[in-house]
């Protein structure tokens, strides 16, 4: 069970990372994020997700001149399905 905490403490800090980079714009914030993001994701056996984290981390990287605005469909997807995800594994924690 602490590994599990440890997981969904460090998921909702990088997630807030990404949001926090977002907001301001930067790129290579964002991506910096992402990449952690996706790490922690593929130690958790979530690939589905780190594989979309790893999309947009390789846009971002690939492109750095592009807007972070490009990737906002991708970045709403991952982030609506991981705020889902640490909503409903929060609740057995509490």
């Amino acid at each position: 069970e602490a590994i599990l905490v440890a997981s969904l403490t460090s998921i909702t800090q990088q997630m807030s990372a990404v949001n926090q980079a977002l907001g301001t714009g930067d790129g290579e914030a964002l991506a910096a994020a992402l990449h952690t993001l996706k790490g922690t994701l593929l130690q958790c056996g979530l690939q589905p997700w780190a594989a979309l984290a790893q999309q947009i981390y390789s846009t971002l990287t690939l492109n750095p001149e592009a807007p972070v605005t490009d990737q906002l469909s991708r970045l709403d997807q991952l982030r609506t399905a991981l705020a889902t995800f640490l909503a409903n594994n929060e609740h057995g924690h509490d």
